[in-house]
């Protein structure tokens, strides 16, 4: 498998107008996530947007997360967690509006936050992010697919814009466009193709 098989992601989701399901993937207890953003984040749109759940994919430990996330236990009934294999991410993420991740910037960690974005582009999810990781906030904010924070004090205004780009009707497709033309071996970028080597199998 590599990148050029986005085929297995190309279907059409039917996502519900009425209701937004944003999610965080992977591992956000590894000392390189900036869980500060992700804090205000959360609490800014739940507040803010009735129509939004937010769910967490990771093996992390459920408790740990949702002890450092929602403190005051005001969003038990609005956060969701999950552990999924890899084989079942295909199906998964295409289910989500947007997808939110925050990496601090370190060198050692700037293979992860593209991989994850891949990732995400390629079943048509638009992201949030920060700056300060490699590319990450170039190809984001260049091919407005997602929005990208360069503060904690933008946040607010930054998921405003987020709500309002995911709601866009072609948001989806422009995603999996530019993760076809970014991602893939054809384009040299190889590193990225271990992510999918189980998908096809």
């Amino acid at each position: 498998a590599n990148l050029t098989d986005f085929n297995y992601l190309d279907k059409e989701e039917s996502k519900s107008e009425n209701k937004i399901i944003l999610s965080c993937v992977g591992s956000v207890l590894s000392g390189w996530f900036k869980l500060d953003y992700l804090i205000k984040s959360i609490d800014y749109l739940l507040t803010n947007y009735s129509e939004i759940t937010f769910e967490f994919i990771t093996r992390d430990d459920h408790k740990i997360i949702a002890a450092k996330i929602d403190t005051k236990k005001k969003w038990e009934d609005r956060i969701n967690f999950r552990s999924l294999p890899f084989s079942e991410m295909p199906n998964t993420l295409p289910n989500y509006s947007g997808s939110l991740f925050f990496f601090t910037p370190n060198i050692s960690k700037l293979g992860s936050a593209p991989t994850r974005m891949a990732e995400l582009l390629g079943c048509g999810v638009p992201v949030m992010t920060n700056s300060g990781v490699g590319d990450v906030a170039d190809i984001v904010t260049e091919n407005e697919i997602g929005i990208v924070i360069d503060s904690l004090d933008e946040i607010p205004a930054c998921c405003d814009k987020f709500i309002d780009l995911i709601k866009g009707e072609l948001i989806s497709k422009k995603c999996r466009n530019v993760a076809l033309e970014l991602f893939s071996v054809d384009v040299g970028v190889r590193k990225y193709t271990q992510a999918y080597e189980s998908v096809n199998d």
